[in-house]
């Protein structure tokens, strides 16, 4: 019923039967999976195409409304681009040779996703349900720095300082335009006064409504005991601190709704998440098999995959969900409708890279960070600080996190070039700290093999909504689609699971009517 209507009324008809059904939620509020109708499940069989978080979710909600599940995954382990190295892992590329993982036991690097919004509740539920422990993740801190050569010949500067000067100069800015009566049009008399009062508390502004600085910015000299000398750092002015045009996004990236405080990860490594699922899910993941070929029979669908040993197999299944990003989709043989084809075929997927390090600890120990983010004007854009084992001797840096135009060449050059970028652009933000950096490995994900790229391009001139995705949400036949790139959410685990969400109910949709 629901497939026939979708194909005279289009996906907004589907979707509203299938709410009349209550299989899938309205927007708004989460709350959780869709409901299984009934029975739905018994006596069906479904193959999910990948052991991402998408497709892990997809396993285990189906599994648990009856269906039987297989899940295909072409890596020998479960979560995608939710990855987590250590010691003795081996890291492979598509052109660069393989790196053995140095790191001492204790020590990983999250070179895919690395942090978790309080606010996407679906993978704090998957969490609570798998009893997956969680600690703060530092996303903004205060004692990080920024460096720019245009910015006082690039001596690296504390964040607080740069973030409250600019407060302080665009206070002071706005309260003389209001003072010489520039806003008269616009502010009552009374609202001028509460609006003086409030910028002057804002802004640490003094007499005359001047910035002149505030102990806001840290000091030159600490202050100790009652008596001995201390001065506050001077104001760095508002017409410097513009040069840098990259410091207004950097300033306000902790303000964005996804980067806002308190983030968090999992103890240990985000992998806790597709490792929870997959414990659960033992006998339903086929691990080492990459599909090849995916068609529409007459009661379903049919998945051929190869492994390295030569074999080959089938999976004949009623329904499939297909959960590979479609940059691998696009080379797996498929009989799609022409504009699902059109869709995986045209979809972009961003390069970016990450360069991590083992080190002591000269961040905390010389400089005060304690998790966080240090921005510098390289190609390598920061040095993202651990969230774990404060004060410990050594811990994992990053010392690159670049994106989609940055990457590419980037990630052309060699491993040891990589290396030398990324030390050279620490060394900018901890000056002779560079040589104290060791161990170094890279992930490139335009060339990690079963991912060919970082996320779904979130350019913001990006029309996601076009009749192909729109036919690809609906489904195709049999097929479900589910993946970060089918959700607005962007390059998050939550968009994932909430993509996995809708999937779920359209073979919930599809099964309940079979």
């Amino acid at each position: 019923m629901v497939l026939g209507f979708a194909r005279i009324a289009g996906i907004s008809g589907a979707m509203a039967a299938m709410q009349g059904l209550g299989l899938v939620a309205e927007a708004g509020v989460y709350t959780g999976p869709p409901k299984p109708p009934g029975s739905a499940g018994r006596g069906k069989k479904v193959v999910v195409l990948g052991a991402g978080i998408a497709g892990l979710v997809s396993a285990w909600e189906l599994r648990k409304a009856g269906f039987d599940v297989t899940v295909l995954e072409a890596r020998h382990r479960p979560g995608g681009r939710v990855w987590t190295v250590r010691g003795g892992d081996v890291m492979t590329h598509d052109h660069l040779p393989a790196q053995r993982v140095g790191f001492d036991a204790g020590h990983f690097f999250n070179a895919g996703a690395a942090r978790i919004p309080a606010c996407h509740h679906g993978v704090h539920d998957y969490c609570r349900e798998f009893g997956v422990p969680l600690e703060v993740q530092v996303n903004v801190n205060a004692d990080a720095r920024y460096v720019s050569a245009n910015v006082r010949n690039g001596l690296p500067l504390e964040d607080r300082q740069v973030r409250h000067d600019v407060r302080g100069g665009v206070s002071e800015l706005l309260a003389k335009a209001i003072n010489k009566g520039a806003l008269d049009e616009e502010l009552t008399a009374l609202d001028r006064e509460r609006l003086l009062d409030f910028l002057t508390q804002y802004g640490a502004l003094g007499e005359g409504y001047a910035y002149t600085g505030s102990d806001r910015l840290g000091y030159e000299v600490e202050p100790t005991v009652h008596g001995a000398p201390f001065s506050i750092r001077k104001p760095i002015p508002l017409t410097e601190l513009i040069q840098d045009p990259n410091w207004a996004f950097q300033l306000t990236f902790g303000d964005q709704l996804y980067q806002q405080t308190a983030m968090l990860h999992p103890v240990g490594g985000m992998d806790a998440i597709p490792y929870a699922f997959a414990g659960r899910l033992k006998s339903e993941i086929k691990y080492g098999v990459q599909v090849t070929h995916m068609k529409r029979t007459e009661t379903g669908v049919r998945v051929l995959y190869s492994q390295k040993d030569g074999l080959a197999g089938t999976v004949d299944a009623d329904y499939a969900v297909c959960a590979l990003p479609f940059s691998v989709l696009k080379s797996v043989k498929c009989d799609f409708s022409a504009p699902v084809q059109a869709a995986v075929n045209n979809m972009v997927f961003d390069a970016s890279c990450k360069v991590a390090w083992q080190a002591p600890r000269f961040w905390e120990t010389e400089d005060r960070i304690y998790g966080g983010i240090s921005n510098v004007d390289s190609r390598c854009n920061m040095a993202w600080y651990p969230s774990y084992g404060f004060d410990m001797k050594e811990g994992v840096l990053v010392g690159c996190y670049n994106f989609t135009g940055q990457a590419e060449p980037f990630a052309a050059q060699s491993l040891k070039a990589q290396f030398e970028e990324s030390r050279a652009s620490v060394d900018r933000i901890h000056p002779g700290k560079g040589r104290l950096l060791a161990r170094p490995v890279a992930v490139n994900w335009a060339h990690v093999p079963h991912s060919m790229g970082a996320w779904a391009t979130e350019s913001p001139d990006t029309d996601h909504n076009t009749p192909e995705i729109r036919a690809v949400l609906e489904g195709d036949g049999p097929i479900a689609f589910a993946g970060q790139h089918l959700s607005p959410l962007g390059a998050w685990m939550e968009a994932a699971i909430r993509s996995a969400h809708h999937a779920i109910a359209g073979i919930y949709a599809r099964a309940s009517t079979a």
